[in-house]
């Protein structure tokens, strides 16, 4: 199974292994990045969002989800500034020049 999330409409998408695509109403606009389980997805935060600005929906049932805001605070209490998030799986990345970090969904409560 393949996720998406696209520009058009902001839905979340998914191609099964038979290639049918389903879609799910979001209420973000403009994440760029996404991590995801069965369960819940983590995107990166919107348009014009500070940039440890996170959002948690839960995919439980086929409605459209609304999400929960976050942030994603780095060890020692400090703030991301300048980072590069990038999702994979379960995974979101955050790239700083000098570090390299990772959250799973599994960690968050």
């Amino acid at each position: 199974m393949t996720h998406f999330y696209f520009y058009s409409d902001f839905d979340l998408g998914h191609v099964s292994s038979d290639f049918t695509a389903l879609y799910r109403k979001t209420d973000i606009r403009g994440a760029h990045a996404f991590a995801i389980s069965p369960d819940r997805v983590l995107f990166s935060g919107q348009y014009d969002d500070p940039p440890d600005r996170v959002y948690l929906l839960s995919l439980q049932g086929n409605e459209s989800a609304k999400s929960r805001k976050g942030r994603l605070i780095l060890p020692a209490g400090k703030i991301p500034k300048d980072v590069t998030l990038i999702g994979r799986g379960s995974s979101l990345h955050l790239f700083t020049r000098k570090d390299w970090y990772r959250v799973t969904l599994e960690e968050i409560e």
